[in-house]
């Protein structure tokens, strides 16, 4: 990946269920209040964005035990977070591709942090990002990757994939494409979305006729 280094400022968020840097929160505790952390080294992050998703540093986050799918984009891969296994979305481009890295992480970033109702239901959760230019990462909750050809799936399963589509664009969001490998199977047998390069923002009837 190319690119330069950009030096983000991050305000502490008002209203935030995952903790405060104010109070020096430990960013993996404060997504899994359950889980401790002894490491002092590790027990500090980079901050918060304005959601109060935890902004890590990059030796918390461990290699790739395992790869879970390649794109156009970029790859997912199951690493581990401290002690819990999640899902690392990494990002690259083509050369010939003129999209800017950070453009693209955005735009995903922009897709996951919009329906905030549909996390852990028909979008994995939102456990951290990293902003930077070089090398922008998403961190979420790991789901079953699914085939991509969804004639293989279950009827329930396809069902479910349809009604996580469904409410995406209840909650303004088209995908334009609609396949299997953009999908996973959750904890509860909950099939979600994991892919937004794709997502497109509805607009209304009534945008239209303005």
């Amino acid at each position: 990946m190319q690119g330069f280094y950009v030096l983000l400022v991050m305000s502490t968020p008002k209203n935030s269920s995952h903790g405060s840097t104010s109070n020096r929160t430990n960013c993996m505790a404060a997504v899994f209040p359950t889980m401790s952390f002894d490491n002092e080294e590790t027990d500090d992050c980079f901050g918060y964005d304005e959601f109060g998703i935890p902004i890590p540093w990059s030796h918390q986050i461990g290699d790739a035990v395992e790869v879970l799918g390649n794109g156009r984009s970029g790859q997912v891969a199951k690493v581990l977070w401290g002690s819990k296994s999640v899902a690392l979305k990494t990002f690259s481009l083509d050369k010939e591709d003129d999209r800017s890295l950070q453009s693209v992480y955005e735009h995903e970033l922009e897709v996951f942090t919009d329906p905030l109702k549909l996390w852990g239901t028909y979008v994995p959760m939102l456990l951290f990002n990293k902003p930077w230019a070089t090398s922008p990462l998403i961190g979420m909750e790991l789901g079953e990757p699914l085939p991509d050809d969804m004639t293989e799936w279950a009827e329930a399963d396809r069902k479910k994939a349809d009604e996580t589509v469904y409410q995406m664009k209840e909650h303004g969001w088209h995908q334009k494409d609609v396949r299997g490998a953009n999908f996973v199977r959750l904890k509860g047998d909950r099939i979600a979305m994991v892919d937004f390069e794709s997502m497109e923002r509805v607009v209304s009837e009534l945008t239209n006729s303005t």
